[in-house]
């Protein structure tokens, strides 16, 4: 079997099997041509994959709280305890986190629509009206939160458009309460 080099950016990948008909490496090009996925595609097949939600706060350098609803967040790792989350390159919170080397992940309960739907917008204050706490880390945790996890900045990785943050979970808690769910475009309740 031929293991073939195939470039990625500056380093190059090995790809077993890439003699074989219909191997990665023999569609490699064709796979990773730009646009071969419109945006609009993309994100009508992303709306189909039930999340939770949750809002990732941390403090800019100036000390400001910050924070967007998300659902690109994973737990990673047990040992140690690490969790990913994922924040377009020109966010805001993105910025803080990186200046901050810290954030919080604040999971949503089921009647947490409202203040997602404050911290999904851009720009303002996204605090007013929201009861919070400053944790451990220095940033903060919202009362609207089922469940919260305080992390610092292990790790940094760009992917297209976004970046990939890994931190390592150094507190967190959970309380009493359902989960906010978000499918096809909406927030949604579970249950009964």
């Amino acid at each position: 079997m031929e293991i073939a080099e195939i470039p990625a950016g500056d380093s190059a990948v090995s790809v077993h099997g890439a003699d074989q008909p219909g191997s990665v490496g023999g569609v490699r090009e064709r796979l990773l041509t730009p646009g071969r996925m419109d945006g609009d595609a993309y994100r009508s097949i992303a709306r189909h994959w039930l999340t939770g939600v949750a809002i990732v706060t941390s403090r800019n350098a100036d000390g400001v709280p910050v924070g967007l609803t998300m659902s690109a967040v994973t737990p990673l790792s047990l040992a140690p305890p690490m969790f990913l989350i994922c924040l377009d390159l020109a966010s805001g919170t993105l910025l803080a986190i990186e200046a901050s080397k810290s954030f919080a992940i604040n999971f949503i309960g089921r009647d947490g629509a409202a203040v997602c739907k404050s911290f999904a917008r851009k720009g303002g204050d996204k605090f007013t009206g929201v009861t919070s706490r400053i944790g451990e880390v220095g940033v903060p945790i919202l009362d609207e939160a089922i469940a919260h996890v305080e992390c610092v900045l292990h790790d940094t990785f760009v992917a297209g458009d976004h970046k990939i943050i890994i931190g390592l979970a150094v507190s967190g808690n959970v309380s009493e309460g359902e989960p906010l769910a978000y499918f096809r475009g909406a927030f949604q309740q579970l249950g009964p």
